[in-house]
This record gives C-alpha cells, structure tokens and sequence, in this order.
C-alpha cells in the first residue's frame, strides 16, 4: 500500500476517533479541546513550580534583557537573509528547487529530518521555548491561566497560557522580554549543544587515512571507467607528470591534476571499506574538450576559465576533503587562522549538514572515520558516538532553527509581537496619537508577516519562475 494512503488513512480514523470522543464528552472531561486534527491539553499543574523560579527577579530580568537583544539581532539577520535567498534562488536549477516539505520543519514530514532525532530535538526546542516563556511570564507579573500541550497523533508542541487581559496593559518592556525568552533560549541552547558536539565529539575524531573522498563520477569518463565511485577515498596519484603528493585538501587533488595532459596514464590509490586499492593505466580525458561541450555558448569570464583549460587532464570526479570539510568544519568551524569569509564558508557548511545529507552521518563516512577516547573502541568510531554525537547535532540543529524562525518580525510569531510593542514605542515618542500609531503599527506589521510568508513560498516557486524569464 502507498505510504501517502496510509497516513491518510491513518489521519483519517484519528480524526474520527477524536470526533467520537468529543461528542461523548470524554475530551472535556480530561482537559482537552478538539480543533480539528489537533488536540490541546491544559492544566494547571507546574504553575507554582514556575512561580517559584520566577521569584529570583532580578537574574531573570538580565537574562530577559539578554534574550530580546539576541532575539532583536537574529530578527535582522534572518530577515536579511530571506531576502538575500530571494534574490539568489532565480538562479536555482528547477532540479535543486526546495520543495514544499522541506520548508516545513516536522519530523516526518520534512524529508531532511530523521524521524527519531527529529523527535528528540523538536522536544527539548519546545520544553525550553515555553518553559523561558513561563518564568518570565510570572517574573512580569502576568497570571499563567495554564500550561498545556498540543498534539497531532504525537506531542507536536506545548504552550503556556498568560491571562491575555493582563499582558495588555503591562509596560512593554516587560511584554518584550517575555516574547525575546522563548526564541532567545533555543538559541542559546542551540549554540551550547553545538560546542559539545564540536569539542566534545569531532574534535575527537580524525580520518584514517588522508585524501579526497569522491562525491559524484562523471558517466562515461575516465574516473567512472576505471571503477571510481561515490565514497571512496583517493588517497594517492601516480603518473608522468605527476608524483604522489600528500593529498589532504580538494586543492591538494586539484593541483595534482593541473599538471596532467590529456591521453596521460596515471595510477589512482584509494581506500575502500577498509581495504587500499589501485587502479593502473587510467587514460585521461581532455578537460577542454569536456567543459566547452557542456557550455557550448560559454561567454566572458567562464569563456575565458575554459580556455584555461587546454591542454589538461580530465579524470572526471568531483571530491571533498575529509579533513578539511568533513573533520575541521565540523569540529573547529571558527578557526582564528581563517578568515571571515572562510569563517562564514564555515558556517554554512557546520549548518547544511542536513541539507547536504551529511547528518546524521553515513556510513560510508563514518567508516573513514576513527575516533579517540572510551566511546570509539578499535577502529572505526563506535555506534554510541555517533548516536550522541547525532543527538547534540540535531539538538542544535532543531534549536536553531525554532529560534531563527520564531525570532522574525512577523505576527504571530515572538519576533512580530516584539517588532509590533517596539514600534509602537518609537510612534508613542514621537507624539502620535495612540488611534493612529496604533493604526500604523498594525499596517506595517502585516505587512512584514505577508513578506516573510512571501519570501517562504518565493523559496519553493522562486527556481520556476526564474526558469521561465531566464530560459
């Protein structure tokens, strides 16, 4: 049977089910109230221990401070990177488009996420997002009505419920500081799990042997040929014109293969599931013959890289340290040699494992890979490492990701409600009237909620549209 038609049908009997026992009363009566497929759960219970957190007033209004400048800080920074993306994904190739399911952050649902550390790591964001949202409800003096849990088949969130009459009238700073809490903790736990998966896990770990592993084989050329595929590692390259230079960076294998002609043999060693191989007399291709077929109409600047081209060897595989973008980038992504673009090359690297389907880690890497310490055993790293590793990694992934996103100045998001007092603030200064900046607050906030929607969506359909203007 179709897995779609599964979980429709699935779907479809909790639903029923739920509508059962809402008619019956059974809902009502163990505090639940049925909206549609959704469940919310109220109690009342935990609602002393928060207040007794709370009690310690003046750390929590430091860290309340704390949390809307970090939350202020990431507003902007995603929300400069969502029109940064927009300008870019015009340029998308319609095969590498995002699709709907992916902007959609639910285990399960989203392709990229694995179910049970999506599980996990969506939990902990979400006890910590409401549980922050809690304490400094109570530490602003703001009744909590319940607290509670919303469910889809499984726990998919959990809320607190301030008294909505009270949180109006407070001062604004107060309000501020308790919707910077949620999105500001998942940041903050998001970067301590970070450091422990890069201290305390990668910086651990080294390859077994150094070199470049392959990541695609061009068909029909001489890497595919020979016999080189996905994951190996090719470690060494003999030839002609050619020596076996120690090869630990992609530039390592490309400086190798500049100094090869086109009809040259060389000898390609790699490592393979635990064993070394040698591939003899592998013909090269001609590297200009390739590129200028592939961009027949090739202009300017990358005319002139083809052109460069002459007269050089094409083996046909594209690589990527082991090393360096695999073990460094993951362990020590800030190094202080580097420099901020490097810096920022890094990041994004540290954070689309995912995307790159680098997390959780295959085994074809992890058996490249041997790690140091009680949790790696003999040779390659143990299956508890990288379980625990996978869990602080998706940990911080998720956190991240709950934070960035709640952190945005749109409605009803944290980051809105923040963006909305603060602009109510500077109108309220500059002496206008409290029906009219009132007016002009809510326009300017809808407004940014319908960019921020746009931007999401332009993400998916983005490539398309760019397809059909540019051809």
């Amino acid at each position: 049977m179709d897995p779609l038609a599964i979980a429709i049908t699935v779907i479809a009997i909790y639903v029923m089910v739920l509508l059962l026992l809402n008619m019956k009363g059974l809902l009502k009566r163990y505090h639940f109230s049925f909206f549609g497929p959704f469940l919310m759960w109220r109690t009342k219970k935990g609602r002393g221990f928060l207040k007794w957190l709370a009690t310690r007033e003046r750390m929590w209004r430091f860290y309340g401070n704390l949390a809307l400048a970090i939350t202020i800080l990431f507003s902007v920074l995603i929300m400069g990177l969502l029109i940064f993306e927009g300008f870019l994904v015009i340029n998308v190739p319609v095969a590498d488009a995002p699709t709907p399911d992916m902007i959609i952050g639910i285990p399960g649902i989203n392709p990229i996420i694995p179910i049970g550390y999506g599980i996990f790591g969506l939990a902990i964001a979400i006890i910590c997002h409401e549980f922050a949202h809690g304490v400094l409800t109570n530490v602003g003096g703001v009744k909590v009505k319940s607290m509670g849990l919303l469910l889809f088949i499984f726990p998919i969130g959990a809320f607190v419920e301030p008294d909505e009459k009270h949180l109006k009238v407070i001062h604004s700073k107060k309000r501020q500081r308790m919707y910077a809490v949620g999105p500001a903790t998942n940041i903050i736990v998001a970067f301590l799990c970070a450091i422990i998966f890069s201290w305390g896990f990668m910086a651990n770990v080294e390859p077994v042997k150094d070199g470049v592993v392959v990541r695609s084989v061009t068909e029909d050329y001489p890497a595919h040929t020979a016999g080189l595929r996905p994951w190996m590692l090719i470690t060494e390259v003999h030839g002609t014109n050619v020596s076996a230079d120690k090869i630990v960076t992609v530039q390592d294998f490309s400086d190798i293969m500049e100094r090869t002609v086109p009809g040259e043999n060389i000898t390609i060693v790699y490592y393979f599931k635990g064993e070394t191989h040698m591939l003899q007399n592998v013909t090269l291709a001609d590297k200009y013959d390739y590129y200028s077929k592939l961009y027949p109409d090739a202009k300017g600047e990358l005319k002139d890289i083809i052109e460069g081209f002459k007269g050089k060897g094409f083996l046909g595989v594209s690589t990527f340290s082991l090393r360096e973008d695999v073990v460094d980038s993951l362990a020590i992504p800030f190094r202080d040699d580097r420099t901020p673009l490097e810096m920022l090359q890094s990041g994004v690297i540290y954070i689309s494992q995912p995307i790159s389907r680098m997390s959780p880690m295959p085994s074809e890497i992890t058996d490249l890979l041997k790690v140091r310490g009680p949790l790696g055993g003999e040779g390659a790293g143990g299956d508890a490492f990288w379980l625990l590793a996978n869990v602080f990694y998706w940990t911080f992934w998720l956190n991240l990701m709950v934070g960035a996103t709640n952190a945005l100045p749109g409605v009803p998001l944290d980051g809105g409600y923040i963006f909305r007092d603060r602009l109510n603030d500077l109108f309220k200064k500059r002496g206008m009237e409290k029906e009219r900046r009132e007016k002009l607050t809510s326009r300017i906030v809808l407004f940014f909620s319908f960019l921020i929607l746009f931007l999401i969506l332009w993400l998916v359909i983005g490539p398309y549209v760019g397809a059909a203007i540019l051809g």
